[in-house]
């Protein structure tokens, strides 16, 4: 009799290991704990995750920790005062990082920039970029065209931080090709906190550097009938910290446009600090979607770069009526490997509610949003559509690898409109 209770004990042990390796475990009693982040990697504080019937507040490092539950489960970070939720489907694992698209953060402050009278002539263009080496990084154009005024740097972060101010000049052609480096500087180390402004002149001897050159070279393919459109940046921090939602335009961080297809463009060599060369792409057809994507490229590397097509809304309709919970919502999933965020919008007294519902599968309904409790769907008109993200193979790989992972892209779908029953 004993030996059979220490074999039935072994026996359920070993169950217990092998389910929880897997992505579809039930039946297991645990505790969950981990952070909810922005897209830029900000903690964020303050903010209510719930799991089931249990809830908790983020701590000021964004950090939680809920107990009791089953296998797999489903996560909900909201924040009723400004009417936003996320939910993440289908979960198994112990400890998790969430990154939610929706976060305005407090926390920031202004580094104003000035050089040398002489260094300020109309041949050249360039950068000033401030950057912990890790997470947090912020990039602006210098100014050229108004020497007396300083070049402003905006920079978000969780808390201190502290970091170097970077400077690369470079002169460009008549397409705004980058044909050679001319200028490079760092700061000393900064201790910066939120909230604050600070200034920072660069002198004559700490930008005399002048870079080397080296090319860049390779292709992009895309899918058929898509376009793809190239830009290429520089990275001067140890992670690729600049993915979050697209911006149309050039942001700052952007250093030239290389075109449709093959790109040969130059970097600079013999830099003080690494760096990694990141080319981004924009992949369309017509105007109803995008990918964005970022790839790290080599100089004296075959650079084959291939886009990914995004997601497309096949159902409800646009403009269907009478939506209610257990209408089935669905898409093609698109390529690449990732999972699907469905975005959903509510206006009403000009209000705005968004509900994400991250998830593996191409379909989801409403069922469960209006328990939430931060704003009414019934009788409602919504907007809706479907962002692919990776790449990750699965939910638990997005919640504990994704923020960490190189060579991110994110795909949008074409928007919808419907409207709820009463």
């Amino acid at each position: 009799m004993y030996y059979r209770r220490v074999l039935s004990a072994i026996m359920f042990l070993s169950v217990s290991v092998i389910y929880n390796g897997c992505d579809t475990v039930t039946n297991s009693i645990s505790t969950v704990s981990g952070k909810v982040r922005s897209y830029e990697y900000l903690n964020v504080s303050n903010i209510k995750v719930t799991i089931g019937n249990n809830s908790v507040y983020t701590a000021s490092d964004g950090s939680f920790s809920l107990d009791n539950f089953t296998y797999p489960y489903d996560v909900i970070v909201s924040d009723s005062l400004r009417r936003f939720a996320t939910v993440f489907k289908g979960l198994s694992e112990n400890n998790i990082t969430l990154p939610v698209r929706t976060f305005f953060s407090d926390n920031y402050f202004f580094i104003y920039v000035k050089f040398p009278y002489h260094f300020i002539h109309s041949e050249l263009s360039g950068k000033i970029m401030f950057t912990d080496g890790n997470h947090v990084n912020s990039y602006s154009d210098i100014d050229f065209l108004n020497p007396e005024y300083p070049t402003r740097l905006y920079v978000q972060s969780s808390g201190a931080v502290t970091g170097k101010v970077i400077l690369l000049s470079y002169k460009t052609n008549s397409q705004n090709g980058i044909i050679s480096y001319e200028n490079f500087g760092e700061s000393p180390e900064m201790l910066l906190l939120p909230g604050n402004s600070y200034n920072y002149e660069f002198d004559s001897l700490n930008i005399q550097f002048n870079p080397g050159e080296q090319n860049v070279s390779g292709s992009v393919s895309a899918p058929n009938g898509y376009n793809s459109y190239s830009y290429f940046y520089l990275n001067f921090s140890s992670v690729n910290a600049l993915y979050g939602e697209v911006t149309i335009g050039i942001p700052p961080y952007r250093f030239s446009f290389l075109g449709e297809k093959d790109f040969n463009f130059i970097i600079p060599t013999g830099l003080a600090r690494n760096f990694k060369t990141i080319v981004e792409t924009l992949t369309l057809r017509a105007a109803d979607g995008y990918s964005r994507e970022e790839f790290y490229v080599h100089p004296n590397s075959a650079n084959s770069l291939q886009t990914n097509s995004y997601p497309s809304l096949v159902s409800p309709e646009n403009l269907a009526a009478n939506v209610n919970t257990g209408t089935l919502f669905s898409f093609d999933a698109g390529s690449g490997s990732g999972v699907y965020i469905a975005n959903i919008y509510v206006y009403a007294l000009d209000l705005l509610t968004e509900y994400h519902i991250v998830t593996s599968n191409n379909n989801f309904t409403l069922e469960g949003l209006e328990e939430i409790g931060i704003g009414s769907l019934k009788n409602s008109n919504l907007t809706w559509h479907v962002t692919k993200v990776g790449p990750v193979t699965s939910m638990n790989d997005y919640a504990t690898t994704f923020l960490n992972q190189p060579n991110h892209f994110i795909s949008k779908s074409n928007s919808r409109r419907f409207s709820t029953e009463p």
